[in-house]
């Protein structure tokens, strides 16, 4: 049976409302070039959203149909050069592996990633997002969602609104029991990056889901990854929990 996503509804409060419109103004009015910097690891943009340097176009987001199936690139091009691939993304012990079974976003954005998640980040000011989808063994599954804002500010806005959604996700999580750990900080080279823990099925049932969320973000890039699956326990060293390797590895990227 496959692993099934549990989604709040996304009902919008007049608060929440008034948040996303005022999100979405700052964003758009902090973008002042119309070049893109999908480059990964290009540069940081200023406060006013102006890159410190620009590439030309953006090159496409769409796989090499000459690819050998089966067969994922190194690195591909523009922003989906920013996701992690399933041989970069840590899997959940050292003889499991991930396949990628999926990529692409639509003109509204990548849906959200997160069960906790109430809109997707171009609705909360990104101009682009993309995503990726990977299956790993039994029940269990990974997504990617990477977004570019127009600058710093407009990011870390929108990581403000993932904390708070965090914050109520106990409370407005339909799941059965739900049990949503803290935010913890994950030590990286560049940029921010923090993971928790989301458990939540049947009261007293054996199996419950598991959801090991990763938050990265670097200038006007964020990074958010959800590693996910059903089992009895999930029990690793600090630091070395797989949403917190998966932090680190995608601030690297961004």
């Amino acid at each position: 049976m496959p692993l099934s996503r549990v989604r709040m509804v996304p009902a919008v409060p007049a608060a929440l409302l008034g948040l996303l419109v005022l999100l979405a103004t700052l964003s758009g009015c902090g973008e002042q070039s119309t070049a893109e910097d999908d480059t990964v690891g290009g540069p940081e943009t200023s406060a006013a959203g102006t890159p410190s340097a620009t590439d030309p176009a953006d090159p496409t987001d769409e796989a090499d149909p000459t690819a050998e199936p089966g067969v994922e690139p190194t690195r591909a091009a523009g922003i989906a050069g920013r996701l992690l691939t399933s041989a970069e993304l840590p899997g959940l012990n050292d003889e499991t592996g991930w396949e990628t079974v999926g990529e692409g976003a639509g003109p509204e954005g990548a849906d959200p990633a997160v069960e906790c998640h109430r809109f997707s980040l171009v609705d909360i000011g990104a101009l682009r997002s993309v995503v990726r989808d990977h299956t790993g063994p039994g029940e269990s599954e990974a997504s990617q969602v990477v977004a570019r804002f127009a600058d710093a500010a407009s990011a870390e806005r929108a990581l403000a609104v993932l904390h708070t959604w965090h914050e109520g996700c106990a409370q407005e999580l339909d799941a059965g029991d739900v049990r949503v750990g803290n935010r913890t900080p994950v030590p990286t080279e560049v940029g921010s990056a923090e993971r928790y823990l989301l458990r939540y099925g049947a009261s007293g049932a054996e199996l419950q889901t598991f959801s090991d969320i990763a938050l990265a973000r670097r200038g006007r890039w964020l990074s958010v990854l959800r590693i996910a699956t059903v089992g009895q326990d999930y029990n690793y060293p600090a630091g070395e929990e797989p949403g917190a390797r998966a932090a680190a590895a995608a601030a690297l990227l961004l």
